[in-house]
């Protein structure tokens, strides 16, 4: 129901053992009608990062959408996405709004980052928000391990090429069957929404104990290689930047303490920190300074589930 048609669908199969095929075939000539070549590539079973990253770099056309699972797509998405991808972006991505199973929906549009320093922690774009410029795919031989859609905004993000559609153009789909953060669908999810430096109290705790966790360690490595190859700022913050990601890579005690100082940093050249008044501050930069440690302490905790 796009108003604008794609060219090409893509998809990429990770070894299924239902229907899908035989469904995708059934509509095979009610897509080709429509002018939009189609092809579809049989993956073996890489996993849903793995199986994107695989199935992108075989479309035909420069740029490409992913279509992440079962979000809905509102009409207009993308054409308008389409209209906003000019010379000075490699990705567009647009807003969105949570739709439940039951078909309600969240009260609010789902908060999207404003920065790379947003992008750190987990505020993540979505693949199905995203309008992604092919060339950009080569970020995936710079940090082969990042995922797929992390990826191409970090990307997007260090060279300033990031555009943003602020309208409601997707519907993201919350219930119990859903493939990728399906803990925080769960009551147990909501255990570790702490307090601020009760977070940071166990992370301390655990790192006195030698905990690491592995997904940390993985996204931060990746994070540096993309900030070391595609940051186009202030030579300054990009130094801090890196390392703020060799600090977490290695989540001891003084590793944690010094990712919050650097973290602090960052946070006090951004535009919106100056515009605080002196109370607002002093508030926010011991905010900042706890930050990545409870971050690292939740995140890990959300992996574990």
């Amino acid at each position: 129901n796009q108003t604008l048609l794609p060219s090409e669908i893509v998809i990429g199969d990770d070894g299924s053992t239902d229907n899908t095929l035989a469904i995708i075939e059934n509509l095979r000539d009610r897509i080709e009608a429509l002018g939009i070549k189609l092809a579809v590539y049989i993956n073996n079973h890489l996993g849903a990062h793995g199986n994107f990253k695989t199935t992108l770099v075989k479309a035909a056309f420069p740029i490409i959408a992913p279509c992440d699972q079962d979000d809905i797509w509102l009409p207009q998405k993308l054409e308008k996405c389409v209209a906003a991808l000019d010379d000075r972006c490699d990705v567009v991505y647009c807003d969105e709004r949570i739709i439940h199973e039951d078909g309600t929906f969240t009260d609010h549009t789902i908060c999207k980052p404003e920065s790379i320093l947003d992008q750190l922690f987990g505020t993540d774009l979505a693949g199905h928000l995203l309008l992604v410029r092919r060339e950009l795919l080569d970020v995936y031989r710079v940090a082969p391990e990042i995922t797929f859609d992390y990826g191409l905004t970090i990307a997007a993000s260090c060279s300033n090429r990031i555009g943003h559609v602020e309208e409601e153009l997707c519907y993201w789909r919350r219930h119990d069957a859903v493939v990728t953060t399906s803990a925080s669908n769960h009551n147990p999810y909501g255990q570790i929404h702490m307090g601020k430096w009760k977070k940071w109290g166990k992370a301390l705790q655990c790192s006195f104990k030698g905990y690491r966790s592995s997904p940390v360690e993985n996204r931060y490595l990746s994070i540096k290689k993309i900030v070391e190859e595609y940051y186009v700022a202030d030579p300054a913050d990009k130094q801090r930047i890196i390392q703020l990601c060799k600090c977490l890579q290695r989540q001891s005690v003084g590793a944690l303490i010094k990712a919050g100082w650097c973290y602090m940093l960052l946070r006090m050249r951004t535009l919106s920190y100056k515009k605080l008044d002196f109370k607002s501050r002093i508030a926010n930069s011991f905010f900042n300074f706890t930050y990545p440690a409870g971050w690292w302490y939740e995140y890990r905790i959300h992996k574990s589930l």
